[in-house]
């Protein structure tokens, strides 16, 4: 979410190994077309750069492939033709926009540090990890803010079945406020309160082909 560029110990940069398992897994997949490892995509790992994570190079490399490897229009319009074979009433043109909804909520919760109001949207294993990370940052009494969001580009970039599941892609370019201040005195720590910060992700959603609603399963910075 924003917290790779301003500096702060963001959702951004808690997310910055899930492109790693992400990428592997989506490699493998596209490689020899097996089955999506794991219980939801591939395991979600979490690091941060309040304990000196970051966005270091020696996970540029698998974010990167990634990325590269983004099918083209043919595979896309294949993968959600099979989406909408097994989701009734699936609408690929109006799905970045409930993906946007999404997209808010969560950004919501993780700034109010309240991940209950979306725990339905959230795939297990992200859900613990955000609850463990956010109460690392209660425990240091600090706050991660995030504000002034403004979605630029929200748009389709992968779609799969797989055992039984949906998974979808959705391509975010947006800007907004990252900053981390200490709670007691509201002193900045991290990031700026006045210069906005670029962030581009990819999140993928997964939805159980009998389920009834979509979850956050992977998050994978850009470049």
């Amino acid at each position: 979410m924003g917290g790779g560029f301003g500096g702060g110990f963001g959702l951004l940069e808690i997310l910055l190994f899930a492109g790693i398992a992400f990428a592997v897994v989506a490699y493998l997949r596209r490689r020899n077309r097996e089955s999506f490892a794991g219980p939801h995509g591939g395991q979600i790992t979490m690091g941060s750069s309040a304990h000196g994570g970051g966005c270091g190079s020696s996970h540029g490399d698998h974010a990167e492939t990634a990325v590269e490897e983004l099918p083209g229009p043919l595979d896309l319009q294949r993968g959600l033709a099979e989406v909408a074979a097994v989701m009734p009433g699936f609408d690929a043109g109006r799905f970045p926009e409930e993906a946007m909804d999404i997209f808010f909520r969560i950004q919501a919760a993780w700034a109010k540090w309240d991940l209950e109001p979306v725990r339905d949207l959230l795939a297990p294993e992200v859900r613990q990890e955000f609850q463990r990370d956010l109460e690392i940052l209660k425990a240091e009494g600090k706050i991660n803010r995030l504000e002034n969001i403004a979605v630029r580009r929200s748009e389709v970039r992968e779609a799969w079945v797989e055992a039984g599941r949906a998974f979808v892609t959705i391509h975010f370019l947006a800007n907004l406020l990252d900053y981390t201040v200490e709670e007691q005195s509201g002193q900045l720590v991290a990031g700026s309160r006045e210069t906005p910060v670029k962030f581009e992700e990819y999140w993928t959603f997964v939805r159980p082909t009998g389920g009834s609603s979509w979850q956050l399963t992977a998050i994978q910075q850009a470049g």
